[in-house]
């Protein structure tokens, strides 16, 4: 459609103005003489000298409205579409609603916060910079107990796959283990590293853990006798700066990490050595997490490149028994998220959208989504069938900075936690 006179002026004068807003006096000069109607008055100025960069803003703000009145149209659609089929929209990948509780007992940030692995217990266990660790009842909201141990920071928790223990590990260089029946700490505290211990997991058996420490290694623990057994970056080859992250793929083959190095490892954890190096962020990196078998399927439905996709599908036929962990996923302080495809080595996703430091991520147990929490106090749903669109953003669902989540594996659950020592339950529909 052409523009009317008028229209191709008010345009004109706009570019002089943003010309000359920016101080391009040269280019002012030459414009003025090819299009002498876009010389600009005293009276004009004030109007034009910014209204290109009003405009910009204002495309720029209905975009963002577009794409958020997009997702909402998508989310109706499916749920009108479900009950025109008679069936309910399905549980397994229920989002986050309202908080349905707040827990204010933490006097510093929450680093940490974990749900018990089973639905026999309602407990979740969380840590802080005040050197606590407090096992709570998310159906209640309420304090079970007061875990005490720790002389600094605790900087991480995780329970064993039964429930039955849990390990917390901080700055004071040590591993505490919990019996979480007695809610009492089994021995004395482990000394592990040379420096904070930074992120401590176990295994699916529930005989091992392993620790990631500022000390630039990753060690394995043995829980029977509380000794090391394997010590990963013992020389550097990998990690050159603290490590931040240490967590198990789904098949128990490999570890990944990451870290204030910018890079992200996976090591075979019976030889130790390096499978894959990834350098693409352009910070720290604060969290990662392996991709389920669903979460495996959704990503691959919706991979750019034909070679890629045609891998992905081969490699998937191949398995007898498909346990997921074909791709991870990282979250880092150059605000972006990152999905790697763990069979070439390749990044084939970066994901957009918030506005600072994305701390946390965490696969839906749906495979549906891709969960994050950023210091721009928002929590996103990523829809993995939709090509990692926003299904849903919680803006401020943190007055401050969000640090954690974690999502309940059998539960429709999510809590998060935040810098000014709160954590959230969040009721999820």
């Amino acid at each position: 459609m052409a523009l009317k006179t008028k229209q191709k002026k008010e345009i004109n004068m706009s570019i002089m103005g943003y010309f000359k807003h920016s101080g391009f006096d040269t280019v002012v000069s030459v414009f003025e003489e090819e299009c002498p109607e876009a010389t600009l008055s005293k009276s004009d100025e004030k109007k034009f000298l910014t209204n290109l960069e009003k405009k910009w803003r204002s495309i720029i703000r209905l975009r963002q409205k577009i794409a958020k009145l997009e997702a909402e149209n998508d989310n109706l659609q499916e749920e009108l579409d479900s009950f025109k089929s008679g069936t309910k929209v399905s549980t397994e990948e229920t989002t986050p609603k309202k908080v349905k509780y707040v827990c204010e007992i933490h006097r510093e940030q929450v680093l940490c916060v974990k749900f018990f692995p089973t639905p026999t217990k309602p407990y979740f266990a969380s840590c802080s910079e005040d050197k606590l660790v407090i096992l709570w009842d998310y159906s209640t909201g309420r304090m079970v107990k007061n875990l005490r141990g720790h002389k600094a920071l605790v900087e991480w928790v995780d329970f064993s796959p039964q429930g039955k223990y849990l390990a917390s590990c901080g700055e004071d260089t040590t591993i505490i283990l919990w019996d979480v029946e007695s809610l009492k700490m089994i021995g004395k505290p482990i000394q592990a590293h040379d420096h904070n211990v930074s992120c401590v997991v176990w295994d699916s058996s529930g005989d091992y853990f392993y620790s990631a420490s500022r000390d630039k290694t990753i060690k394995k623990w043995k829980f029977e006798n509380k000794q090391q057994v394997k010590i990963y970056n013992a020389e550097e080859k990998g990690h050159s700066d603290w490590i931040k992250r240490v967590i198990i793929s789904p098949d128990g083959t490999s570890l990944a990490s990451c870290g204030l190095d910018q890079t992200i490892h996976t090591w075979n954890i019976e030889s130790g050595e390096i499978e894959f190096a990834f350098r693409d962020h352009e910070n720290a990196i604060e969290s990662i997490a392996y991709s389920s078998a669903t979460a495996d399927q959704n990503i691959i439905s919706c991979l750019e490149e034909p070679e890629d996709q045609k891998l992905a599908k081969s490699k998937k036929s191949e398995l007898k028994e498909d346990m997921g962990g074909m791709f991870l996923a990282s979250a880092c302080r150059d605000k972006s998220i990152m999905v790697w495809f763990l069979v070439s080595g390749v990044c084939v996703r970066v994901i957009k959208g918030h506005d600072n430091w994305v701390r946390s991520l965490k696969f839906h147990p749906s495979g549906r989504f891709l969960v994050s929490a950023s210091d721009d106090k928002s929590v996103r749903l990523w829809d993995l069938k939709k090509n990692f669109r926003v299904q849903q953003k919680q803006t401020d669902a943190h007055k401050s900075f969000i640090l954690c989540l974690d999502w309940h594996k059998a539960l429709p659950c999510m809590i998060t936690g935040g810098v000014e020592g709160e954590i959230k339950i969040w009721e999820c529909k």
